[in-house]
């Protein structure tokens, strides 16, 4: 109801964040960042969401033994 209230898009993002689905929680705290770019928590979130995210990128892939080591 207020576009230009960044606490809106901070309880969306803690919602979405809390439920699982951490790149619409992400969107949110973009919102709220572009509303007013100092909120403490929509940056410390956004923060703790890239950390994860780039955690499940490409470290993750490589770090994944598809095919089982071998035995001596």
């Amino acid at each position: 109801l207020e576009p230009w209230n960044a606490e809106a898009y901070i309880g969306l993002g803690l919602f979405y964040k809390q439920e699982g689905l951490p790149a619409k929680a992400s969107r949110q705290f973009r919102r709220a960042v572009d509303i007013d770019p100092d909120h403490q928590v929509a940056l410390k979130e956004l923060n703790l969401l890239q950390k994860e995210e780039k955690k499940k990128g490409l470290k993750a892939l490589l770090s994944t033994d598809f095919f089982g080591r071998k035995k001596k």
